[in-house]
C-alpha cells in the first residue's frame, strides 16, 4: 500500500489549496456527497479483482479477503480526507492516511 499513498494523497495538479477548496465543497453538498460515495464504490469494484489476483487467485476466501482489504483502504482514505478537510489542509494527507491505516492494526 505504501507505493499507492503518493498517488492518492497528492493533488493531480500540485495545487493543494484548490484541492482543499474542492473537497470542502464536496463534503458540504448532499448531491456531491452521494457522488463521492459512488466514486468510492467504483474504486472498490476496480481494485478488488486486482487485490484478489495478488492474493493468489479467485478462490472464495481470497475474494472475501480482498474485498475486506479494499473496503478498509478506501474507508481509511475517506477518513483521512475528512481529517484533511477539518484541518484546513494543514496536515499532510499522506500522514493522515498513514495514521488511519495504522489504526487498523491498533488492538483497541
Amino acid at each position: 500500500m505504501a507505493g499507492v499513498v503518493p498517488i492518492v494523497t497528492e493533488p493531480e495538479d500540485g495545487n493543494s489549496e484548490r484541492s482543499l477548496s474542492q473537497m470542502q465543497l464536496l463534503s458540504n453538498a448532499r448531491a456531491l456527497i452521494t457522488r463521492r460515495w459512488e466514486k468510492m464504490q467504483g474504486r472498490q469494484r476496480l481494485l478488488t479483482p486486482e487485490v484478489t489476483r495478488r492474493l493468489g487467485g479467485d478462490q472464495l476466501s481470497n475474494r472475501f479477503r480482498a474485498s475486506a482489504l479494499v473496503v478498509s483502504a478506501v474507508s481509511c482514505l475517506d477518513a483521512a480526507t475528512d481529517a484533511w478537510i477539518e484541518s484546513d489542509g494543514a496536515a499532510p494527507m499522506a500522514d493522515l492516511l498513514g495514521q488511519e491505516m495504522d489504526a487498523l492494526n491498533d488492538p483497541c
